[in-house]
């Protein structure tokens, strides 16, 4: 029988720190890779196609499109180490246009709220609500779930669950008109058929960390090229000054910066959630800096940005290797003790202020 919980208790990113250019994981027959990754595939479709059996209620908190991909993806694990499909009742990507093709939905009441990840397992009820925060308040089950890939990988831990994100992710596909005006949307960047991709977050980010240096995200970026040999480099940024921060303006390098695209360097899901007019075209944006960033060679970002790890995952898949770029740290400042113990305040003032004055949150707007 499979060792469910075998793994180390850490997620699949966050030791990821240093730069993935150099494979020390991949398996010598990657046939065997192969074989396991349709192994997976084969078994997430088996759970989410069966029918009378558990079925675990998942529903979007209004949050970057970053962020509900990845609660998708999570759904998914969800569902692989608890052998529960996983349904989604109301279709929406709030305050995004929804551009993914409809996953299983189900009406048959809230059923039981899933408190901890044993519950799924208990006998006499079939349906549970999923609350993500619930979830990430209780760490053992969330390393349970972060931590587990099926199948019996035939690979490393690290490569194993980074492919693993990238089989869920590819799994959520995009409607065929989307797909199209996403694919048109890239095409007018004039990218080379091969580039590095970077993601330098900025904007809302140092809400929950302080901004990773953007001399770090330089120092990547001319690491990964010279790595790769690629010396063009397309950067999605939120902000609109990305190029002057990162300097990169006398590398030698083909720089490709979208000058047309509307960067407002804020909480975009915020200010989407009081200008719906915007709606469409900033989906249409957010998707083609994901697929631009998943397509590339490698992609250098940092380990707590949506679009970067990603992009990781759906690199590693198409590769089957650890050489998809770098994920830099991206709660580096916060080892200093200064920055901590801000943060630290900053995310008390935060919290409390959503359990004083739920009505402000743009969650009880949309009603979910």
């Amino acid at each position: 029988m499979e060792n469910v919980f075998r793994y180390p208790m850490r997620s699949a990113f966050d030791m990821i720190t240093s730069p993935g250019f150099v494979d020390h994981e991949c398996a010598e027959d990657i046939t065997s890779i192969e074989r396991w990754i349709k192994r997976v595939e084969d078994r997430l479709v088996r759970i989410q196609s069966a029918r009378n059996i558990k079925e675990i209620r998942f529903t979007h908190d209004p949050v970057g499109l970053g962020g509900q991909i990845s609660r998708r993806i999570l759904a998914f694990r969800v569902a692989m180490i608890t052998g529960s499909r996983v349904v989604f009742p109301a279709e929406t990507f709030f305050p995004y246009e929804n551009a993914f093709n409809r996953l299983p939905m189900q009406n048959n009441g809230e059923g039981e709220l899933l408190n901890c990840l044993d519950d799924a397992f208990k006998e006499g009820c079939s349906i549970f609500s999923f609350d993500f925060w619930k979830f990430a308040a209780h760490s053992s089950d969330s390393s349970r779930v972060y931590n587990y890939v099926p199948c019996d990988p035939p690979i490393g831990e690290r490569l194993a669950n980074i492919i693993y994100d990238g089989i869920l992710f590819r799994h959520q596909t995009i409607r065929p008109e989307w797909q199209s005006a996403v694919d048109r949307s890239i095409s007018t960047l004039c990218l080379p058929s091969r580039y590095i991709a970077v993601h330098f977050r900025r904007g809302d980010k140092s809400v929950e960390t302080p901004y990773v240096p953007a001399e770090q995200y330089r120092n990547a970026v001319l690491a990964a090229t010279k790595a790769f040999g690629i010396d063009t480099v397309f950067v999605a940024s939120d902000s609109p000054t990305a190029l002057q921060e990162l300097k990169l303006h006398d590398t030698g390098l083909q720089i490709i910066f979208d000058e047309k695209e509307q960067r407002l360097n804020n909480a975009n899901h915020k200010f989407l959630a009081k200008n719906p007019s915007q709606r469409k075209s900033e989906t249409l944006t957010a998707l083609k800096n994901l697929y631009t960033l998943s397509r590339a060679d490698a992609v250098v970002g940092q380990d707590n940005a949506h679009f970067a790890t990603l992009a990781a995952g759906s690199i590693a898949l198409r590769n089957q290797n650890l050489k998809f770029g770098t994920l830099l740290n991206g709660h580096i400042l916060l080892e200093k003790p200064g920055w901590r113990a801000y943060y630290k305040i900053r995310s008390f003032t935060r919290r409390s202020a959503k359990v004083l004055f739920p009505q402000l949150s743009i969650k009880s707007k949309d009603g979910v």
